[in-house]
């Protein structure tokens, strides 16, 4: 039994001259980057872009990557750095494409910690959709990718009390919506 090699060891395999390795962490990792970034665009096609051009700076940086702090965290918050320039480029557009559904299953935190499980999904999704992109993505990467506090911190270049505070804003403006609606 084979053990896999840890993404870390991808990247200094990869500083190191394998191109393998770069292939590797591209196809680990491209997965989470565009969701963070679709997550912040809210665009198919814009958040495809995104997560590209942050792979593209990921490789034109990498000898600047501290191997002391987390390549994932280091990645993320390039890929937020990227998507926060797009959007500043562009007009806020909707947290779900038109024809995209959620469902309780593709929500990885527990909806009874923002409301109560009779509440309607879709209301959520409604209060979602009208969070500012910086709430948006504290919850994404919070409940979503399930980072840590200090990490989403991290990427996201705040203090961990700001981050606390976000999260409180964001669970306290979702739970008002909802109850708004009802």
């Amino acid at each position: 039994m084979t053990e896999e090699v840890t993404i870390e060891t991808l990247v200094k395999d990869f500083i190191g001259g394998s191109k393998e390795a770069g292939t590797q962490i591209v196809s680990r990792s491209y997965g989470g980057v565009y969701n963070l970034c679709y997550s912040i665009l809210s665009d198919k096609n814009e958040a495809e872009d995104a997560a590209q051009e942050t792979f593209l700076k990921m490789f034109k940086n990498i000898a600047q990557y501290d191997t002391n702090r987390g390549f994932i965290p280091w990645l993320f918050q390039i890929a937020v750095n990227t998507s926060r320039n797009m959007l500043s480029k562009k007009r806020p557009r909707s947290f779900l494409e038109p024809e995209q559904t959620l469902t309780i299953s593709d929500i990885k935190f527990s909806p009874a910690d923002i409301i109560t499980k009779e509440e309607n999904l879709s209301q959520i999704t409604a209060a979602m959709e009208r969070l500012s992109p910086e709430l948006k993505i504290v919850m994404w990467l919070k409940y979503q990718q399930g980072l840590e506090n200090d990490e989403i911190a991290q990427i996201l270049e705040i203090s961990p009390g700001a981050l606390r505070v976000r999260l409180f804003r964001a669970i306290n403006i979702i739970r008002e919506k909802v109850r708004k609606e009802d």
